[in-house]
């Protein structure tokens, strides 16, 4: 299983706040990792601002905390733990430096050591192309380098995905390994897209993320009782929770 670090830093969305949240995330992580679940998934943009990769920074911090001798889990060591994160194509990053720059910034928060990144992957398809190809081939210029392990992408359609995975391998001789997608009961679209069939064509391997579409289909919020999350998921849910009764049923 994986677990996504989306709420890690992120104030805006999930609320997050240093002394309101660590705490609790150490637990999770602890929990989770006891549990053996061993695949975690970050990115630089998980945190902004004076919490700039504050996701990566505290699963990094996580790693080295956890008692894996004590914690009497599956997971024995933390070699055993995969990690993937995702770079953020913002405009200001130019040319194949900068992702392979903005990389080596995750792995440095990271502080895995030798274990490095085991997927880096492009956060989403830059606006009409802009350094897209240059932002692969420092993906693929990482993967022979031996910095990252394997290469992802994040948020793409079926043709982009295509176009994508014939250039990693035509043009740079690495494979696609994955493309992550919002996928969940609640958003469907990689089905009615096309987009599985393609993946599969290709030899990539989708991973899915938010699969309880942001919590509503945990069955912990309710309109009736009146539970709530708080901040924008609060309007979203409002207007997505009566519709969804008979899924949550």
């Amino acid at each position: 299983g994986q677990v996504g670090t989306w709420a890690w830093g992120n104030q805006f969305l999930w609320g997050y706040s240093p002394q309101k949240s660590d705490a609790a995330l150490q637990e999770t992580f602890d929990h989770v990792l006891n549990a053996g679940i061993n695949w975690f998934d970050s990115a630089d943009s998980y945190g902004t601002g004076r919490l700039e990769g504050r996701s990566e920074v505290l699963l990094g911090q996580f790693l080295k905390e956890h008692d894996y001798k004590r914690g009497g889990g599956k997971v024995r060591s933390s070699d055993d733990v995969y990690v993937a994160t995702k770079i953020a194509p913002y405009p200001f990053r130019l040319g194949k430096e900068s992702i392979k720059k903005a990389l080596k910034e995750s792995s440095r928060r990271l502080d895995r050591g030798r274990a490095g990144v085991d997927i880096g992957q492009l956060h989403w398809a830059p606006p009409l192309g802009w350094q897209e190809k240059a932002y692969w081939t420092g993906l693929a210029e990482m993967q022979h380098e031996g910095n990252i392990k394997a290469i992802g992408l994040s948020n793409y359609g079926p043709q982009k995905l295509r176009q994508a995975a014939e250039t990693f391998r035509k043009e740079h001789g690495v494979s696609l390994a994955s493309n992550q997608v919002q996928f969940s009961l609640v958003s469907t679209l990689p089905v009615r897209s096309g987009l599985v069939e393609i993946a599969a064509s290709e030899g990539v391997r989708l991973i899915a993320y938010s699969p309880l579409g942001l919590g509503i289909l945990t069955g912990r919020y309710s309109m009736e009782k009146q539970r709530l999350p708080e901040g924008p998921r609060r309007i979203l849910f409002k207007e997505l929770l009566p519709a969804l009764a008979p899924v949550l049923a």
